[in-house]
C-alpha cells in the first residue's frame, strides 16, 4: 500500500481527470482579436450574449471595450444619433443584448467614454445615460438610477432650450426619459 493510501490516490485521480477535462475544454478564441489567452488584465473571453455554438461571440471585455469605442466614433453622423449606443450594448454577431456582468461593464465604460469623449456632445452623454440607466435599473441600484436621471433631465432641459434643428435627437427621446423619471 502506498504512502498516500486509498483515498489519497482515488482524490490525486479525480484531481487529474478534472485537469484533464479542463485542458482539453481550451477557453474560446476572442472574436475580435483571435486570442484565446487571457488580456492585459488576466480575464479570459467571455460570451453574456444570445450566441450560439461552442466558439461563437466569445471576447476580451478590453476588446468589446475597444470595438464599442471605435464603432461608437465611426458613428459620428450627426444625423442619426441612435447609432451611438448599440455597439455598448447589442453583440454585433447575434443582434442581441449583453447580459450578466459583462451588461454592466459595459455600461460602465460607456459612460466614462462618453463623458471623457464627449463632454460637449450632449446627446452621446444622454444615450450613454440611457443605456446605464437601463442597466442598472434591471439591477435595481435606484441611488445610481436617480443620480443618473438628474444628469438625463438636466440634459433634456437644455435640449429643450436649444433650437430643434440644432439637436440631433428625437423629440420622444427626451420624453421617454422624462417619463421615466
Amino acid at each position: 500500500m502506498s504512502e498516500l493510501g486509498d483515498k489519497g490516490i482515488r482524490d490525486l485521480e479525480k484531481t487529474a481527470t478534472a485537469l484533464s477535462i479542463n485542458q482539453s475544454k481550451a477557453a474560446a478564441a476572442c472574436w475580435i482579436c483571435l486570442d484565446d489567452l487571457p488580456d492585459q488584465h488576466g480575464h479570459l473571453p467571455v460570451r453574456n450574449c444570445s450566441c450560439r455554438g461552442e466558439d461563437a461571440g466569445f471576447a476580451h471585455i478590453s476588446c468589446t471595450v475597444e470595438y464599442a469605442e471605435r464603432k461608437s466614433s465611426e458613428r459620428h453622423c450627426e444625423s442619426d444619433p441612435h447609432e451611438f449606443a448599440p455597439p455598448w450594448f447589442i453583440c454585433p454577431n447575434c443582434d442581441q443584448p449583453y447580459d450578466g456582468q459583462l451588461a454592466t461593464d459595459l455600461a460602465n465604460k460607456m459612460v466614462s467614454f462618453a463623458e471623457r469623449n464627449y463632454s460637449t456632445f450632449d446627446w452621446r452623454r444622454l444615450s450613454a445615460y440611457q443605456v446605464k440607466i437601463t442597466r442598472i435599473n434591471e439591477l435595481e441600484r435606484s441611488d445610481e438610477t436617480k443620480k443618473l436621471m438628474g444628469l438625463s433631465i438636466e440634459i433634456c432641459e437644455k435640449l429643450l432650450k436649444t433650437p430643434v434643428t440644432a439637436i440631433p435627437i428625437h423629440p420622444a427621446d427626451v420624453l421617454s426619459l422624462v417619463a421615466m423619471a
